[in-house]
């Protein structure tokens, strides 16, 4: 590994366009070492690798050398670019693609709280409301589970295309088109939501996947990457690539088979075709977590996790796209309760409780400390599971605020059944309050989850890692049950939230 990242390191600014088909097989690649030279030529893959220049020719003025000293010319599209070089660093267009992630779940928490859908909070149902909003619960996580699994699949097609840099516009454009394409999959899925459209929505879902999966295999056989890779990531890229329409069948199998076959058993019913494909998207979730499971502990037990890491993965610039989405929420739950005319009151609650989420998720860190991103495969992948669950919490506590205030509007003004008002307010899912409370614990809880895979340094700070999981676990718990003995969720969530906060960011500070 340190070989390949030795070359990984060589700043390559051009090759030859022009050499000759002659001159090649004598040429020395700017990729390969004098070891890879032999079993380069016997691999197809890398025989069409473009030369620099031949073994008699002198290296011309400011032309750069690798490490065996073959002369490199200026004219070449490429340049290696080291996996961790621009480390953190997110384009622009990826910028705009995380914005229009946001929005998507944006507009399904907004479905949560629309008067005019069957399960809507406001108890505008009928008598079998209490499963209708049950339904609506578990649809609002499916969905956004995907469009989730969809950005992750082009982060994938965006890391990728940055472990090289090309001085022509056309792989540029190309993958500027992939990612506005990938915008487009989102607002149809969005639109498609709004209408209930269930069927539809697995399809697009569906056809992303695939796209995005064709595109990751393409890029390994792409000219670009056998030239700007050395041969040891090269390899890794097209094994990895090789394995992943497996994996992808596994997981996908549940609604697949859902969508074959549903429409066998609807019997003329529409809920009963819509159930199956519920519940197959469902068990995709629950099956996405176990294979994900699985694949980390392989990957830890045979140490391929630093290989990877270190030759198709960047972890800090993921790391940076994941803060970035979870900032542009935790803005958005500062102004949930805006939308509903009401007191300032519950404005001011919901700003203070987006304050405390950003404490904690953002300043209350070890400085120094091993992120949970970096220390295993298994740790890396719960990572990417907890910030979905974190993402459909932080939406689902401006819902509670919405309502809340929505709640507080209708107090006098309440025209609905009281036998059927009891019925669904024995549901906690059905009460505002409820809401904000468990999912505001359950955020705690996986704060807590991340801490817990994290690795203090060596110098001791005021709260060691086990105490301040344990007070991130507590107070969750006390979120979560405290809703049974108060009905202002609006008053103590954030102060619950703030304190923590506060006493953790203490809690991280070095110890005299």
């Amino acid at each position: 590994m340190s070989n390949s990242l030795n070359l990984a390191n060589i700043n390559i600014s051009h090759l030859t366009r022009n050499t000759m088909p002659s001159q090649q097989s004598k040429a020395s690649t700017s990729l390969l070492s004098h070891e890879d030279k032999a079993s380069s030529n016997n691999n197809p893959s890398f025989g069409s690798i473009p030369q620099s220049a031949s073994e008699n020719e002198e290296p011309k003025e400011g032309s750069a050398t690798n490490n065996n000293d073959s002369p490199v010319s200026e004219n070449t599209p490429f340049e290696f670019l080291d996996v961790h070089e621009k480390s953190g660093e997110a384009s622009d267009v990826e910028l705009f693609s995380d914005l229009t992630v946001v929005v998507s779940i944006h507009m399904l928490s907004d479905l949560l709280t629309d008067g005019d859908e069957v399960g809507d909070l406001n108890f505008s149902v009928d008598v079998d409301g209490a499963s209708a909003n049950a339904r609506v619960w578990c649809w609002f996580i499916l969905r956004v589970f995907y469009i989730y699994a969809l950005w992750v699949q082009y982060m994938e097609v965006a890391n990728l295309h940055n472990l090289y840099s090309t001085t022509t516009q056309r792989a540029d454009v190309i993958f500027y088109s992939i990612i506005f394409g990938f915008m487009a999959i989102l607002v149809v899925i969005s639109k498609a939501c709004e209408k209930d459209h269930h069927r539809h929505v697995a399809y697009v879902y569906l056809f992303g996947r695939l796209l995005g999966l064709a595109v990751i295999i393409a890029q390994s056989y792409s000219p670009y990457a056998a030239v700007s890779m050395d041969t040891a990531q090269y390899q890794f890229l097209r094994k990895y690539t090789a394995i992943m329409p497996k994996y992808f069948l596994w997981e996908c199998a549940p609604l697949i088979l859902a969508l074959c076959f549903s429409g066998y058993y609807d019997n003329g019913n529409d809920e009963n075709d819509d159930s199956l494909i519920l519940w197959g998207g469902l068990t995709m979730v629950a099956l996405r977590l176990i294979i994900r499971t699985i694949i980390g502990w392989k990957c830890d037990s045979s140490n391929l996790y630093d290989e990877w890491d270190g030759k198709l993965s960047n972890t800090a610039h993921t790391q940076e796209r994941y803060k970035l989405i979870t900032l542009i929420f935790l803005g958005e739950l500062c102004f949930s309760s805006t939308s509903v005319p009401g007191n300032y009151y519950l404005s001011l609650s919901a700003l203070v409780t987006a304050m405390g989420c950003f404490l904690i998720y953002f300043l209350a860190r070890v400085e120094g400390r091993v992120e949970p991103w970096n220390r295993s495969a298994l740790c890396n992948l719960q990572c990417h599971t907890t910030h979905f669950v974190i993402f459909c919490l932080v939406p689902i506590m401006g819902v509670g605020y919405v309502e809340i205030m929505k709640e507080n509007n209708e107090d006098d003004d309440n025209d609905y059944d009281e036998d059927l008002v009891d019925y669904i307010e024995k549901r906690w899912y059905h009460y505002p309050h409820a809401i904000l409370s468990i999912s505001a614990g359950l955020f705690l809880f996986s704060i807590g989850h991340l801490e817990m895979m994290t690795k203090d340094p060596e110098q001791p700070v005021q709260l060691k890692r086990r105490l301040r999981v344990l007070m991130y676990l507590t107070m969750g718990l006390v979120l979560a049950g405290i809703q049974f003995l108060s009905e202002d969720a609006a008053t103590y969530v954030p102060i619950v939230i703030v304190g923590t906060g506060l006493v953790l960011i203490w809690g991280v500070q070095k110890s005299v």
